[in-house]
């Protein structure tokens, strides 16, 4: 970081994150492992489709991030096109309505096993 960046950060204003309409569920065993394979990488974990249907989100766009708060610029591609995160890890088509949280798309509950790498 140059310089005027430190500078940018050093005076920018503190912002107070909040949650909101979030999911409760102290009870919930993700059972998350790590597991390698025959050189190959997979996550397993316990999925449930009631993220999906619990709240409404919404497909992430440049417009959304807004602006870095050090550069000052917007998140885009580096051809300077707007960002649009509508495929999941694997580039699965997310769900434009309402899209899972997080990087994979939910398509059912239960125990999964998701190759990573």
């Amino acid at each position: 970081m140059n310089d005027a960046g430190r500078e940018k950060l050093r005076n920018s204003k503190p912002y107070t994150a909040s949650e909101t309409n979030t999911i409760d569920a102290p009870d919930f065993d993700s059972g998350l492992k790590l597991l390698t394979e025959n050189g190959s990488v997979y996550l397993e974990i316990n999925l449930s489709s009631d993220w999906c249907t619990a709240q409404k989100r919404r497909i992430i766009t440049s417009s959304i991030l807004g602006k870095a708060i050090v550069p000052g610029l917007p998140f885009e591609n580096p051809d300077g096109s707007a960002i649009v995160l509508d495929k999941d890890y694997w580039g699965k088509q997310r769900n434009e309505s309402n899209p899972s949280p997080g990087p994979f798309e939910i398509s059912k509950s239960g125990k999964q096993k998701i190759k990573v790498w």
